[in-house]
């Protein structure tokens, strides 16, 4: 995954209050669907020499992988997937105790468009 960074403007409220936000999702009504809070995101440890880390996402009777290097967040504070203007995605907020960076918030959002597959990163509120 490559480093991008975004700056912007709000030029919108919010629907409701938020506490934090990992990113800022522009669409018409409508074009969110699905949206399921409380899924479950797993994580293991390959065994061997590499220590792989392998992320599953179950979602109805199909479960989605990716595999990251050894030295990948393992701690998972809560997911959730949805639909975007027919693409479906899960979030995963990470714990920010297991973080290495002591990061207050940090996310991550896949794709989950025939695999697993992480599109963009954002962490905030971190000691660096």
């Amino acid at each position: 995954m490559r480093e991008r960074h975004f700056s912007g403007v709000v030029v919108a409220k919010p629907a409701r209050p938020a506490g934090d936000a990992a990113f800022a999702v522009i669409a018409r009504p409508g074009e969110v669907r699905d949206v399921h809070p409380g899924r479950t995101f797993s994580v293991r440890k390959l065994s061997g020499a590499a220590g792989a880390i392998v992320y599953d996402f179950a979602e109805d009777s199909r479960t989605f992988s990716w595999t990251a290097g050894s030295q990948a967040l393992t701690a998972v504070e809560s997911a959730m997937s949805f639909r975007l203007a027919g693409h479906a995605f899960v979030l995963v907020r990470w714990k920010a105790s297991e973080h290495p960076l002591m990061c207050e918030f940090a996310y991550t959002l896949c794709s989950l468009d025939g695999s697993l597959q992480p599109i963009a990163g954002n962490a905030y509120g971190c000691d660096v």
